[in-house]
């Protein structure tokens, strides 16, 4: 595997500790060699 996509809301939320844990899993990934590619979904209120 060369790559893989992490799909996450746009906002962090009321806890903080999701963020972090997101970029600690992004950063052993990364050490495996596979690239990491992030995506954020927006609310649009229209």
């Amino acid at each position: 595997m060369e790559n893989i996509s992490i799909f996450c809301g746009a906002h962090e939320g009321n806890n903080p500790i999701y963020a972090q844990e997101a970029k600690n899993i992004a950063e052993i990934i990364a050490k495996k060699g596979i690239n990491v590619v992030f995506d954020v979904a927006i609310r649009l209120d229209v």
